[in-house]
């Protein structure tokens, strides 16, 4: 599994679209986590895992969604979530009308 970028400006890196595959709560669920996937250049898949998120941060992405990713073209499974898409790219339409715990 690729790790969060570490170093460098936030413009550094290729940016690209990816997809939840989940959203992990930490065991005292103040903290949560993006498990997501993405492809680059080439046609390889990459799956990766976000640093850990506020609730707030983390409460309306879930399994599916689309949101940015940015990785390294040098070590490409290096990535990290950016999570708010593009102009365009579209989160799915239900995203905000959703709750971390709601299941």
């Amino acid at each position: 599994m690729g790790t969060i970028l570490a170093g460098g400006s936030r413009s550094d890196g290729v940016v690209v679209e990816g997809t939840v595959i989940a959203v992990e709560a930490a065991p005292d669920r103040t903290r949560f986590r993006i498990r997501y996937i993405y492809d680059i250049a080439g046609g390889a898949s990459h799956d990766g895992l976000s640093g850990w998120l506020a609730a707030d941060e983390a409460s309306g992405w879930q399994a599916d969604d689309r949101g940015a990713v940015r990785y390294d073209p040098g070590r490409p499974a290096m990535s990290e979530w950016i999570g708010e898409p593009g102009a365009d790219q579209a989160r799915s339409s239900a995203a905000s009308d959703r709750s971390i715990g709601d299941g």
